[in-house]
């Protein structure tokens, strides 16, 4: 019940920075909602984790309190970067919004990255929207020719899916093309395709707009740049 409190680690986190006690008008809100700071105080209060006297509150005596309040302010630091994270990769995947698009896994890591994202965060993100069926993972081959690896698609709109060969997993072997030839090898990039149920991703894209629109105008410029296909070809 605890993380679903929005005032909760402001409250936790004020009570660190000054465990022996602070004025309750004083904890910031984002919003200033008194009802829900109220709500976060008696929730607390009740449970024992803080203790409130005449419009004061402060963590109780003994250094196990403390502990207790650290520990609270992280697990709701992980929450919130897992969240981010969540809505940050669905954006991303969902951006294009009239049609699908497959999107070049690393790229969109080295996007994320670049605007302070964990990878590692990312990861397990990812792998958390895997498991629920929400993305689905797509092997794109490329050739090599001299050992010198062509530029991928970082964006391939699905409707450019059927210009693609299908390859038989055999095909490729050690990024050794069989049938290539010493001097043509075929590497595999990683794409991914989104499946999200419409509501969720138009939740992605709105926090994207509000939070991160220099990264949705990326996606979606780059997704529709057709010179990547004349200067492929």
């Amino acid at each position: 019940m605890l993380l679903s409190m929005p005032a909760v680690p402001a409250i936790m986190t004020a009570l660190v920075e000054n465990p022996e006690g602070i004025e309750e008008s004083s904890i910031e809100l984002a919003g200033d909602d008194p009802e829900r700071l109220e709500e976060a105080l008696d929730a607390l209060a009740r449970r024992g984790l803080i203790v409130r006297h005449s419009g004061l509150v402060s963590l109780p005596p003994g250094g196990k309190a403390l502990t207790v309040a650290r520990k609270i302010v992280a697990a709701f630091s992980d929450l919130k970067s897992l969240t981010e994270g969540s809505f940050m990769i669905r954006g991303v995947l969902s951006a294009t919004e009239y049609y699908r698009c497959l999107v070049h896994r690393d790229t969109m890591f080295a996007i994320l990255a670049e605007d302070g994202a964990d990878r590692q965060q990312l990861a397990r993100v990812l792998a958390a929207e895997e498991r629920q069926g929400y993305v689905e993972n797509i092997d794109i081959a490329y050739r090599v020719r001299g050992g010198v690896k062509e530029k991928f698609f970082p964006f391939i709109p699905h409707h450019h899916y059927d210009d693609f060969v299908f390859m038989h997993s055999r095909a490729v072997q050690n990024g050794q093309g069989l049938l290539g030839g010493p001097a043509i090898t075929v590497v595999k990039e990683r794409y991914l395709l989104a499946n999200h149920p419409p509501s969720i991703a138009e939740q992605a894209r709105r926090y994207m707009r509000e939070n991160k629109p220099h990264i949705l105008s990326r996606v979606r410029n780059e997704a529709f740049d057709i010179i990547w296909w004349y200067d492929r070809y």
